[in-house]
């Protein structure tokens, strides 16, 4: 387990780093921007196959962090409100201003997986996803937070908190299209999880 905790923390490094204060801007201006992007993402795939390699090495044992049926449970409904806030931070345009899903939060992407892992952390059985799951989580807490501070000041005001902020929540920039593709990707993967992952959620949406 020891080696997946160490591939996992290379793999939130290399997402994490970018986020010191001064670190991404100084090898932007050293290296260029196109370089720059090509290094990161280079980096980062190997950081991702190595952690994937380290997992399949790695014997399962039992989560320490497992919720049970009841964190099982409340994973699967709450997915589709992670998919959502993901859908809808791909594909709404930022702006200097509030706008779509950007009156509800300001960093609507980072909090969609934020909480996406958060979920999988309370009901993966498995210590292996509880690791994986657990550097997912601190990249989406820390991505939240640079994301945050970066925004512009109109945007920053509407807060990370879903429906925290003073104004009116922007429905008809957020759509009705975007929460129907949520459900659909809820659905999908609900088909798709047993034959991919093995566990099978929809077994815990009903009675």
């Amino acid at each position: 387990m020891g080696g997946l905790i160490l591939a996992t923390s290379l793999m939130a490094a290399t997402h994490l780093a970018p986020a010191l204060p001064g670190l991404r801007d100084g090898l932007r201006r050293r290296l260029g921007a196109g370089l720059y992007g090509a290094l990161h993402g280079t980096l980062s795939l190997l950081a991702l196959a190595l952690l994937v390699l380290v997992w399949r090495q790695t014997d399962p044992v039992p989560s320490p962090l497992d919720g049970g049926a009841a964190a099982k449970t409340l994973a699967a409904w709450l997915m589709p409100l992670a998919l959502f806030l993901v859908v809808a931070r791909l594909t709404t345009r930022r702006a200097d201003g509030p706008h779509g899903i950007y009156t509800m939060t300001a960093t609507p992407g980072s909090l969609g997986v934020m909480l996406w892992s958060l979920l999988h952390l309370g009901a993966a059985s498995d210590g292996r996803a509880a690791v994986v799951f657990a550097g997912f989580a601190l990249i989406a807490a820390v991505s939240l937070w640079r994301n945050l501070r970066d925004a512009p000041p109109a945007v920053r005001a509407v807060g990370w908190m879903p429906f925290a902020g003073a104004g009116p929540v922007d429905w008809r920039g957020i759509g009705l299209w975007r929460m129907a593709a949520a459900l659909l990707s809820w659905g999908l993967l609900l088909w798709a999880h047993p034959f991919i992952l093995g566990p099978d959620p929809a077994a815990y949406l009903g009675p």
